[in-house]
């Protein structure tokens, strides 16, 4: 890893250094960022596991996924984990690129001694966005639509994760006209968008819009999902 590379220095302007490091990433490193991994294949039986690490995340990856639940550590514990999968990443693959480390957060984060508040979402939840929904523009805007641009404008939010339910028969996942048109150009959403677990591969199984797995990574990212959850799949071997 070249410690002096343009890309890691922060002096330098990010638009610089995103160039410089799209630059030196061969297409190996480029599909590890779409995509995650699940902590519990990081473990042994003697608990974080170096070697098995370093041979998934050979090449790096975007996102860990669920440490909190899925290991059940204690918080100094998991704390620990987290810190030797980046410490792997950042010192250990040619790039250095650290991951972002996601977890459920429906009613608080999801992991030992961690508070979960509670939640009444039979009452509160817009219930038609559980199935397939058929709804015009106009209420998808001002009913499902604006408490995300209500955070998107209030609080800045950066991360978003699609729908599985279908609306009006469109599969969001594969949907350049909710992805892109909508989420990005009327609301003004300039994070990532990442899928909801498996919501690629559904494109496939359940809505059947795509033929494999390559077709829906295709329909996928030319819809502007970003980031495949939980793990990399249909983003991975099938996209190259």
């Amino acid at each position: 890893m070249n410690a002096r590379a343009p890309y890691r220095d922060p002096a330098r302007d990010l638009e610089a250094r995103i160039k410089d490091l799209l630059g030196r990433m061969t297409l190996d490193e480029k599909l590890a960022q779409l995509g995650g991994v699940w902590s519990s294949d990081l473990v042994g039986t003697a608990g974080f596991d170096p070697d098995q690490t370093s041979r998934l995340l050979e090449h790096g990856i975007g996102q860990v996924t669920r440490i909190g639940a899925t290991t059940a550590l204690e918080p100094a514990a998991s704390a620990a984990f987290a810190n030797a999968i980046q410490r792997m990443l950042v010192e250990d693959t040619r790039l250095g690129i650290p991951a972002i480390v996601h977890e459920e957060a429906l009613a608080g984060y999801c992991a030992r001694r961690a508070t979960q508040y509670p939640q009444a979402i039979g009452h509160l939840d817009l219930e038609r966005g559980q199935e397939p929904v058929q709804i015009g523009p106009r209420e998808l805007r001002e009913v499902f639509a604006e408490p995300f641009a209500a955070a998107i404008r209030e609080a800045g939010l950066r991360s978003v994760m699609n729908s599985y339910s279908a609306v009006d028969g469109v599969a969001p996942a594969g949907s350049p006209e909710l992805l892109d048109e909508l989420l990005r150009s009327e609301l003004g959403f300039e994070g990532t968008v990442v899928a909801d677990y498996y919501a690629v591969d559904l494109l496939v199984r359940h809505h059947r819009v795509a033929r494999d797995k390559a077709d829906a990574a295709a329909l996928a990212i030319a819809a502007g999902l970003d980031v495949e959850l939980p793990a990399l799949d249909c983003f991975g071997e099938p996209l190259r």
